[in-house]
């Protein structure tokens, strides 16, 4: 009976292996350039600098997000966020290398506060979102987040 046991456990971290070996590279890549562009975006709606997001994400996306970032400055309110929960589908890596698509479900918690009191202006509030990453590999090697769209959540 233990032989059974240790050839279970065997198995099934041979198998946990396997699994780990067939991520390749690229999709390490893709899925770190997502957690970096989750990071840049909080810091900029918290700091009003669009600057950590340019290295991530294309113009197009930055333009996409510079409407809110405007919002935020112009109000004088920061928005504070936390990642409850993020699952990341596997990344499709394009025949040509150079895209790649990716879908997430994630639980974020918001609120603004001001920026020069610390008041609360909106409450504390959960979101969960469906989303899909389109990114591009620029000239340099780079993977940079082009587009984010809301998909239908799944049930």
């Amino acid at each position: 009976m233990p032989n059974l046991l240790l050839f279970r456990v065997l198995l099934f971290f041979a198998y946990a292996c396997g699994l780990a070996a067939c991520t390749s590279a690229a999709e390490q890549t893709v899925t770190r350039a997502i957690s970096t562009y989750c990071s840049a975006k909080q810091a900029a709606f918290e700091h009003h600098d669009i600057d950590p997001l340019a290295q991530i994400a294309t113009e197009h996306q930055l333009g996409n997000l510079f409407p809110t970032l405007y919002s935020l400055r112009t109000s004088n309110t920061v928005m504070r966020s936390e990642v409850k929960l993020k699952r990341l589908g596997k990344p499709t890596i394009v025949s040509s290398g150079n895209a790649a698509k990716v879908r997430t479900e994630e639980w974020w918690q918001f609120w603004c506060e001001d920026r020069k009191s610390g008041r609360i202006i909106k409450e504390k509030r959960f979101e969960t979102y469906c989303l899909e990453y389109t990114l591009v590999k620029n000239d340099c090697g780079i993977w940079k987040i082009d587009e984010v769209a809301h998909m239908p959540k799944q049930h």
